[in-house]
């Protein structure tokens, strides 16, 4: 028989209007002339330091730096470097805990009931989910279609490669890395998410390796969402347990080798009650909520202030690229 048990509800935030007050009452436009903004949010693989932007500023606005791209990326593929923008930026807005305004791709809250600050910094709406215990479609499900964009990326594709050597049609591979690339796309986002759920583990791999904070969707969403237990690869374990719920991971850096790491889920396979184990955290009596941050409402929330701190980012290559982990790639 096939048993669902089901998941407790969790809020998610939802997008918010710049305009609400809940967001910090802000217009947030595109293609206006610079010189009318109180502050211009620069992505940072899109500018360089010649712009005329740069060259007609008013005294008082604020400029932001801002990055989804990890830091690998960003210097290795888009061949990004820094040199040149000293002193322009005031603020930094990324996925890493060390810039000014912090928006990673999701947030976990947990152990405390939700203050009227977490409600006014989003909007909140109830999500449950069920999981299937008795997948039969296969045991784990890889979906990428970076062979090797990123150095990381080409790492990530052999490891997939080594570990479906023991595996074999227990990992299926789907997008333009799998062994069927004609069968790459989805139809909808719910296929996507249908697909995933129809396995045990998804291989939430990442396309860098061990920079600092850099865990996406790939674990929040297509894992999380789809009710399966991600085997991640790409951050550092620290990274993953300060930033994920407590015992919902798989982390290959706990495994000798990718035979190992292949071995322990076809144990899972066998073993439902340590399968369940990766779930706990949903049954936890205390309060959870995940958050998708909105950056450009703290950073409204922070013009607003008065008066804003102040700074001005000296050498930002330094503060980027050194900062990060020497091993990242």
């Amino acid at each position: 028989n096939t048993h669902r048990l089901p998941w407790k509800v969790l809020f998610y935030c939802v997008r918010i209007l710049a305009t609400s007050r809940k967001c910090g009452n802000c217009k947030i436009v595109k293609g206006v002339d610079p010189y009318t903004c109180d502050a211009i949010v620069f992505e940072f693989n899109k500018v360089n330091p010649d712009a005329k932007v740069f060259h007609r500023r008013r005294m008082d606005q604020i400029y932001v730096f801002f990055s989804a791209e990890s830091t690998s990326s960003l210097r290795t593929s888009h061949k990004v470097s820094m040199l040149g923008f000293g002193n322009l930026f005031n603020l930094t807005m990324s996925y890493r805990t060390d810039s000014d305004i912090q928006t990673p791709y999701k947030k976990y809250h947990m152990g405390s009931p939700l203050t009227t600050a977490d409600l006014e910094a989003c909007l909140l709406q109830k999500v449950t989910f069920t999981f299937n215990l008795n997948r039969t479609d296969g045991l784990a499900i890889w979906i990428s279609s970076n062979c090797g964009f990123t150095v990381g990326a080409e790492k990530r594709f052999k490891l997939v490669k080594k570990i479906k050597q023991t595996l074999g049609s227990k990992l299926k591979t789907r997008g333009l890395c799998s062994d069927n690339p004609r069968e790459a796309k989805f139809k909808t986002t719910a296929d996507f998410f249908n697909e995933i759920g129809r396995y045990k583990f998804y291989f939430a791999f990442e396309n860098s390796y061990h920079c600092r904070d850099y865990i996406t969707e790939k674990v929040w969403e297509n894992a999380f969402l789809s009710g399966t237990v991600p085997v991640i690869w790409g951050p550092t374990k620290r990274d993953a347990e300060e930033i994920l719920p407590p015992g919902s991971f798989i982390h290959l850096d706990d495994f000798h080798s990718t035979q190992e790491l292949a071995k322990y889920l076809l144990y899972l396979d066998r073993n439902e009650t340590a399968y369940r184990e990766y779930f706990s955290w949903w049954f936890l009596n205390e309060t959870e909520y995940v958050e998708k941050p909105v950056g450009l409402c703290k950073l409204c929330r922070m013009l607003h202030s008065n008066p804003i701190t102040r700074k001005t980012i000296q050498y930002p290559e330094v503060l980027w690229y050194g900062q990060e982990n020497r091993d990242c790639m």
